[in-house]
Protein backbone atom coordinates (compact mmCIF):
# COMPACT_ATOMS: atom_id res chain seq x y z
CA UNK A 1 0.00 0.00 0.00
CA UNK A 2 1.12 3.56 -0.67
CA UNK A 3 0.81 6.47 1.72
CA UNK A 4 -1.53 8.33 -0.62
CA UNK A 5 -4.69 9.45 1.14
CA UNK A 6 -7.07 10.94 -1.43
CA UNK A 7 -8.12 10.51 -5.04
CA UNK A 8 -6.32 13.76 -5.83
CA UNK A 9 -3.13 12.33 -4.26
CA UNK A 10 -3.37 9.27 -6.52
CA UNK A 11 -4.03 11.37 -9.61
CA UNK A 12 -1.04 13.60 -8.88
CA UNK A 13 1.17 10.54 -8.37
CA UNK A 14 -0.03 8.96 -11.62
CA UNK A 15 0.56 12.24 -13.47
CA UNK A 16 4.07 12.50 -12.01
CA UNK A 17 4.85 8.91 -13.04
CA UNK A 18 3.48 9.51 -16.54
CA UNK A 19 5.81 12.48 -16.99
CA UNK A 20 8.89 10.51 -15.88
CA UNK A 21 7.89 7.46 -17.95
CA UNK A 22 7.43 9.64 -21.03
CA UNK A 23 10.86 11.24 -20.54
CA UNK A 24 12.62 7.89 -20.00
CA UNK A 25 10.84 6.32 -22.99
CA UNK A 26 12.11 9.09 -25.24
CA UNK A 27 15.58 8.78 -23.73
CA UNK A 28 15.55 5.00 -24.28
CA UNK A 29 14.39 5.44 -27.89
CA UNK A 30 17.26 7.75 -28.65
CA UNK A 31 19.91 5.86 -26.69
CA UNK A 32 19.11 2.26 -25.65
CA UNK A 33 20.49 1.47 -22.21
CA UNK A 34 19.85 -1.49 -19.89
CA UNK A 35 19.81 0.60 -16.69
CA UNK A 36 17.28 3.02 -18.18
CA UNK A 37 15.21 0.10 -19.42
CA UNK A 38 15.06 -1.40 -15.92
CA UNK A 39 14.19 1.99 -14.36
CA UNK A 40 11.40 2.40 -16.90
CA UNK A 41 10.07 -1.07 -16.14
CA UNK A 42 10.06 -0.32 -12.39
CA UNK A 43 8.18 2.95 -12.90
CA UNK A 44 5.60 1.29 -15.16
CA UNK A 45 5.02 -1.35 -12.49
CA UNK A 46 4.68 1.36 -9.86
CA UNK A 47 2.10 3.17 -12.01
CA UNK A 48 0.11 -0.04 -12.48
CA UNK A 49 0.18 -0.68 -8.72
CA UNK A 50 -1.03 2.85 -7.90
CA UNK A 51 -3.81 2.62 -10.52
CA UNK A 52 -4.94 -0.77 -9.18
CA UNK A 53 -4.88 0.43 -5.58
CA UNK A 54 -7.01 3.46 -6.49
CA UNK A 55 -9.51 1.23 -8.26
CA UNK A 56 -9.68 -1.24 -5.36
CA UNK A 57 -10.07 1.40 -2.64
CA UNK A 58 -12.80 3.47 -4.27
CA UNK A 59 -14.37 6.46 -2.53
CA UNK A 60 -15.81 4.35 0.28
CA UNK A 61 -12.37 3.25 1.56
CA UNK A 62 -10.51 6.47 0.96
CA UNK A 63 -9.44 8.10 4.26
CA UNK A 64 -8.83 11.52 2.72
CA UNK A 65 -10.59 13.86 0.32
CA UNK A 66 -9.96 17.23 -1.30
CA UNK A 67 -12.67 19.76 -2.10
CA UNK A 68 -12.20 23.03 -3.97
CA UNK A 69 -14.46 26.02 -3.25
CA UNK A 70 -14.18 28.70 -5.94
CA UNK A 71 -15.89 32.09 -5.70
CA UNK A 72 -16.82 34.94 -7.97
CA UNK A 73 -18.96 38.04 -7.70
CA UNK A 74 -18.95 40.89 -5.22
CA UNK A 75 -16.45 39.40 -2.69
CA UNK A 76 -13.82 39.40 -5.46
CA UNK A 77 -12.58 42.99 -5.62
CA UNK A 78 -9.74 43.98 -7.95
CA UNK A 79 -8.35 40.44 -8.11
CA UNK A 80 -8.58 39.99 -4.34
CA UNK A 81 -10.98 37.82 -2.36
CA UNK A 82 -12.36 39.16 0.92
CA UNK A 83 -10.71 37.30 3.81
CA UNK A 84 -13.72 37.97 6.07
CA UNK A 85 -16.07 36.44 3.52
CA UNK A 86 -13.82 33.43 2.91
CA UNK A 87 -13.46 32.79 6.66
CA UNK A 88 -17.21 33.02 7.23
CA UNK A 89 -17.96 30.62 4.37
CA UNK A 90 -15.33 28.16 5.58
CA UNK A 91 -16.86 28.10 9.06
CA UNK A 92 -20.34 27.52 7.67
CA UNK A 93 -19.16 24.77 5.32
CA UNK A 94 -17.27 23.11 8.20
CA UNK A 95 -20.36 23.11 10.44
CA UNK A 96 -22.50 21.71 7.63
CA UNK A 97 -20.04 18.93 6.76
CA UNK A 98 -19.77 17.88 10.41
CA UNK A 99 -23.54 17.63 10.84
CA UNK A 100 -24.01 15.80 7.54
CA UNK A 101 -21.26 13.41 8.62
CA UNK A 102 -22.95 12.75 11.95
CA UNK A 103 -26.29 12.25 10.22
CA UNK A 104 -24.83 9.43 8.14
CA UNK A 105 -24.59 7.26 11.26
CA UNK A 106 -27.02 8.56 13.90
CA UNK A 107 -30.07 10.68 14.60
CA UNK A 108 -28.78 14.23 15.10
CA UNK A 109 -30.81 16.54 17.32
CA UNK A 110 -31.40 20.23 16.66
CA UNK A 111 -28.89 21.02 19.42
CA UNK A 112 -26.15 19.36 21.39
CA UNK A 113 -22.54 18.36 20.90
CA UNK A 114 -21.48 16.03 18.14
CA UNK A 115 -19.26 13.03 18.97
CA UNK A 116 -15.51 13.67 18.96
CA UNK A 117 -14.99 10.93 16.36
CA UNK A 118 -17.33 12.79 14.00
CA UNK A 119 -15.65 16.12 14.63
CA UNK A 120 -12.23 14.64 13.89
CA UNK A 121 -13.19 12.63 10.81
CA UNK A 122 -14.99 15.60 9.23
CA UNK A 123 -12.37 18.21 10.10
CA UNK A 124 -11.52 20.41 7.11
CA UNK A 125 -8.07 21.96 6.68
CA UNK A 126 -7.11 24.84 4.44
CA UNK A 127 -4.67 23.40 1.91
CA UNK A 128 -4.09 26.40 -0.31
CA UNK A 129 -5.55 28.62 -3.01
CA UNK A 130 -5.26 28.60 -6.80
CA UNK A 131 -3.52 30.60 -9.45
CA UNK A 132 -5.98 32.33 -11.76
CA UNK A 133 -9.10 31.86 -9.60
CA UNK A 134 -10.38 32.84 -6.18
CA UNK A 135 -11.13 30.26 -3.56
CA UNK A 136 -9.63 27.60 -1.37
CA UNK A 137 -8.69 23.96 -1.43
CA UNK A 138 -9.85 22.05 1.63
CA UNK A 139 -8.53 18.70 2.82
CA UNK A 140 -10.17 16.18 5.11
CA UNK A 141 -8.14 13.25 6.43
CA UNK A 142 -9.35 10.75 9.03
CA UNK A 143 -6.03 9.35 10.24
CA UNK A 144 -7.84 6.77 12.41
CA UNK A 145 -10.06 5.59 9.53
CA UNK A 146 -8.58 2.09 9.22
CA UNK A 147 -7.96 1.67 12.97
CA UNK A 148 -11.44 2.59 14.19
CA UNK A 149 -13.51 1.48 11.20
CA UNK A 150 -15.26 4.84 10.91
CA UNK A 151 -17.84 5.35 8.20
CA UNK A 152 -16.33 6.92 5.06
CA UNK A 153 -16.60 10.64 4.37
CA UNK A 154 -17.55 10.16 0.71
CA UNK A 155 -21.35 9.89 1.34
CA UNK A 156 -21.15 13.15 3.31
CA UNK A 157 -19.50 14.96 0.39
CA UNK A 158 -22.06 13.48 -2.00
CA UNK A 159 -24.85 14.86 0.23
CA UNK A 160 -23.19 18.28 0.26
CA UNK A 161 -22.87 18.45 -3.51
CA UNK A 162 -26.39 17.07 -3.98
CA UNK A 163 -27.78 19.95 -1.94
CA UNK A 164 -26.05 22.50 -4.15
CA UNK A 165 -26.98 20.61 -7.33
CA UNK A 166 -30.67 20.81 -6.37
CA UNK A 167 -30.49 24.59 -6.73
CA UNK A 168 -33.83 26.31 -6.13
CA UNK A 169 -35.89 23.48 -7.67
CA UNK A 170 -38.45 22.97 -4.89
CA UNK A 171 -39.08 19.27 -5.51
CA UNK A 172 -35.40 18.37 -5.73
CA UNK A 173 -34.55 20.55 -2.74
CA UNK A 174 -37.21 19.02 -0.48
CA UNK A 175 -35.98 15.55 -1.41
CA UNK A 176 -32.43 16.46 -0.42
CA UNK A 177 -33.50 18.13 2.84
CA UNK A 178 -35.59 15.10 3.78
CA UNK A 179 -32.44 12.94 3.73
CA UNK A 180 -30.33 15.14 6.03
CA UNK A 181 -30.66 16.17 9.70
CA UNK A 182 -32.81 19.23 10.39
CA UNK A 183 -29.75 20.91 11.95
CA UNK A 184 -27.88 20.44 8.66
CA UNK A 185 -30.79 22.00 6.74
CA UNK A 186 -30.57 25.12 8.94
CA UNK A 187 -26.78 25.24 8.48
CA UNK A 188 -27.23 24.99 4.71
CA UNK A 189 -29.65 27.91 4.90
CA UNK A 190 -26.97 29.89 6.79
CA UNK A 191 -24.44 29.13 4.04
CA UNK A 192 -26.84 30.19 1.29
CA UNK A 193 -27.65 33.40 3.22
CA UNK A 194 -23.93 34.21 3.28
CA UNK A 195 -23.69 33.78 -0.50
CA UNK A 196 -26.88 35.74 -1.13
CA UNK A 197 -26.01 38.63 1.20
CA UNK A 198 -22.57 38.96 -0.41
CA UNK A 199 -23.82 38.43 -3.99
CA UNK A 200 -21.30 35.63 -4.43
CA UNK A 201 -21.16 32.77 -6.92
CA UNK A 202 -19.95 29.39 -5.64
CA UNK A 203 -18.42 26.47 -7.52
CA UNK A 204 -17.50 23.21 -5.77
CA UNK A 205 -15.11 20.63 -7.23
CA UNK A 206 -14.60 17.18 -5.69
CA UNK A 207 -12.22 14.69 -7.38
CA UNK A 208 -13.42 11.12 -6.80
CA UNK A 209 -12.96 7.69 -8.35
CA UNK A 210 -15.84 8.27 -10.78
CA UNK A 211 -14.21 11.42 -12.13
CA UNK A 212 -14.56 15.02 -11.01
CA UNK A 213 -17.92 15.98 -9.56
CA UNK A 214 -18.87 19.65 -9.72
CA UNK A 215 -21.77 21.74 -8.43
CA UNK A 216 -22.29 25.47 -8.75
CA UNK A 217 -24.67 28.16 -7.56
CA UNK A 218 -24.87 31.70 -8.88
CA UNK A 219 -25.66 34.62 -6.59
CA UNK A 220 -29.08 35.20 -8.17
CA UNK A 221 -29.92 31.50 -7.66
CA UNK A 222 -28.76 31.71 -4.04
CA UNK A 223 -31.18 34.59 -3.44
CA UNK A 224 -34.12 32.59 -4.81
CA UNK A 225 -32.99 29.49 -2.94
CA UNK A 226 -32.83 31.39 0.35
CA UNK A 227 -36.49 32.43 -0.07
CA UNK A 228 -37.44 28.79 -0.71
CA UNK A 229 -35.48 27.49 2.29
CA UNK A 230 -37.18 29.99 4.59
CA UNK A 231 -40.57 28.69 3.42
CA UNK A 232 -39.79 25.09 4.40
CA UNK A 233 -41.33 23.62 7.54
CA UNK A 234 -40.67 20.28 9.19
CA UNK A 235 -42.67 17.90 11.36
CA UNK A 236 -41.65 14.49 12.71
CA UNK A 237 -43.24 11.59 14.54
CA UNK A 238 -42.40 7.98 15.30
CA UNK A 239 -44.23 4.79 16.16
CA UNK A 240 -43.92 1.00 16.29
CA UNK A 241 -44.94 -1.07 13.29
CA UNK A 242 -45.20 -4.85 13.00
CA UNK A 243 -44.22 -6.40 9.71
CA UNK A 244 -41.29 -7.74 7.70
CA UNK A 245 -37.87 -6.22 7.13
CA UNK A 246 -37.66 -6.95 3.40
CA UNK A 247 -34.59 -4.83 2.58
CA UNK A 248 -31.48 -4.59 4.73
CA UNK A 249 -28.56 -2.93 2.95
CA UNK A 250 -25.71 -2.90 5.49
CA UNK A 251 -23.20 -1.27 3.16
CA UNK A 252 -25.33 1.79 2.42
CA UNK A 253 -27.28 1.84 5.68
CA UNK A 254 -30.71 1.54 4.04
CA UNK A 255 -33.80 -0.46 4.97
CA UNK A 256 -37.16 -1.48 3.55
CA UNK A 257 -40.09 -2.50 5.76
CA UNK A 258 -43.52 -3.93 4.87
CA UNK A 259 -46.13 -3.72 7.63
CA UNK A 260 -48.81 -6.37 8.22
CA UNK A 261 -51.32 -3.81 6.90
CA UNK A 262 -49.43 -3.44 3.61
CA UNK A 263 -47.79 -0.06 4.30
CA UNK A 264 -44.21 0.25 3.01
CA UNK A 265 -41.29 2.25 4.37
CA UNK A 266 -37.76 2.74 3.08
CA UNK A 267 -35.03 4.95 4.42
CA UNK A 268 -31.96 5.22 6.62
CA UNK A 269 -30.84 2.76 9.31
CA UNK A 270 -29.42 4.06 12.60
CA UNK A 271 -25.78 3.08 12.89
CA UNK A 272 -26.28 0.96 16.01
CA UNK A 273 -28.72 -1.26 14.08
CA UNK A 274 -26.52 -2.02 11.07
CA UNK A 275 -25.23 -5.30 12.49
CA UNK A 276 -28.77 -6.42 13.37
CA UNK A 277 -30.11 -6.17 9.84
CA UNK A 278 -28.92 -9.65 8.93
CA UNK A 279 -30.55 -11.13 12.05
CA UNK A 280 -33.96 -9.55 11.32
CA UNK A 281 -33.91 -9.69 7.53
CA UNK A 282 -36.95 -11.39 5.97
CA UNK A 283 -38.50 -12.08 9.38
CA UNK A 284 -41.60 -10.71 11.07
CA UNK A 285 -40.54 -8.16 13.66
CA UNK A 286 -41.45 -4.95 15.47
CA UNK A 287 -39.80 -1.76 14.26
CA UNK A 288 -39.72 1.79 15.57
CA UNK A 289 -39.64 4.09 12.56
CA UNK A 290 -39.33 7.86 12.72
CA UNK A 291 -40.97 9.78 9.88
CA UNK A 292 -40.02 13.34 8.91
CA UNK A 293 -42.37 15.44 6.81
CA UNK A 294 -40.75 18.30 4.89
CA UNK A 295 -43.33 20.77 3.58
CA UNK A 296 -42.99 23.84 1.37
CA UNK A 297 -45.57 26.31 2.66
CA UNK A 298 -46.15 28.29 -0.52
CA UNK A 299 -46.62 25.38 -2.94
CA UNK A 300 -47.79 22.68 -0.52
CA UNK A 301 -45.16 20.25 -1.85
CA UNK A 302 -44.27 17.49 0.65
CA UNK A 303 -41.42 14.99 0.98
CA UNK A 304 -41.21 12.21 3.57
CA UNK A 305 -38.16 10.45 4.94
CA UNK A 306 -37.95 7.47 7.29
CA UNK A 307 -35.33 6.35 9.79
CA UNK A 308 -35.23 2.90 11.39
CA UNK A 309 -34.32 3.31 15.07
CA UNK A 310 -35.24 0.03 16.80
CA UNK A 311 -35.92 -3.64 15.97
CA UNK A 312 -37.55 -6.22 18.23
CA UNK A 313 -38.52 -9.87 17.80
CA UNK A 314 -42.24 -10.65 17.74
CA UNK A 315 -43.58 -13.69 19.58
CA UNK A 316 -45.58 -15.81 17.16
Amino acid sequence: MTRLASVADYEREISRLDAVISRLSEQLRQSPDFATEMELYTLEQRRADVQRELRELGDERMPGHEVDLIFNGKPVDHNRLSAAFMGSVLLKVQNLIRTLRAGDTENVGARGRLPQAVLRSAELHFAGSFVGSFGMRLEALDEQFDLEGNAPLAPTLKSFLSLVEAGDDTGELLGRIAEIPSRAAKQYEDLIAELSDNEADLRIIWPNTSGVREASLRAVEASRLLVTLREVREDSHGQYYVGTLDIGNRRHGRFGFLTDEGETFDGIVEDHLIDQLREFYDTRCRAWIETREIRHQRTGAVKLSHRLQELQHVAE
